[in-house]
């Protein structure tokens, strides 16, 4: 009897844990959040682009003790976006950071959806940063993950998790 009432209890807590996963739903893309992430109340105002966009942070969340935050935007049409931003991240790291061996910066298919994930070490912490675009390069989904050092495996696991919940519309 204390089995079934256990299981029954489980098995309550199992499906209301899925109503609370973080779903975005925005006029060029839905965005569902994997279940362990949470939400925290950060208040942000508009930042301007170099690109004459606006970009609205929409808040900071929390997955597994990793800090991210995720900004979503239209934007000007430009199929080089990507490779652009590389080589811009890649240039600034070699000016900068010559001997730093760690950052690394890739554009592939997560899902997809045309991405760039770039990792960057920082003082106490290091960072993913990534950006997703539409199929006609004219909106975009982009994050930063931080994440404490020697913590890699798992904050790698975590973008890839992220942008597997992006779709495109």
């Amino acid at each position: 009897m204390k089995k079934t009432i256990a299981i029954t209890i489980l098995s309550i807590f199992v499906s209301l844990a899925g109503f609370t996963q973080i779903k975005i739903k925005t006029t060029q893309a839905d965005i569902t959040l994997p279940a362990e992430v949470t939400k925290n109340p950060v208040s942000y105002s508009r930042t301007a682009n170099s690109d004459g966009t606006v970009s609205i942070p929409k808040g900071d969340y929390q997955y597994d003790n990793h800090n991210f935050s995720l900004t979503y935007t239209s934007m000007k049409q430009n199929k080089l976006f990507l490779s652009d931003k590389k080589t811009g991240i890649e240039n600034r790291r070699k000016r900068y950071f010559p001997n730093n061996s760690y950052s690394q910066t890739t554009i592939s298919k997560i899902n997809g959806i045309n991405t760039l994930v770039s990792r960057a070490e920082g003082g106490e912490k290091n960072y993913y940063f990534f950006y997703a675009v539409n199929d006609n390069y004219t909106y975009t989904v982009c994050g930063m993950l931080e994440f404490p050092k020697g913590d890699e495996t798992t904050a790698k696991e975590h973008i890839i998790e992220i942008l597997k919940g992006i779709k495109m519309l």
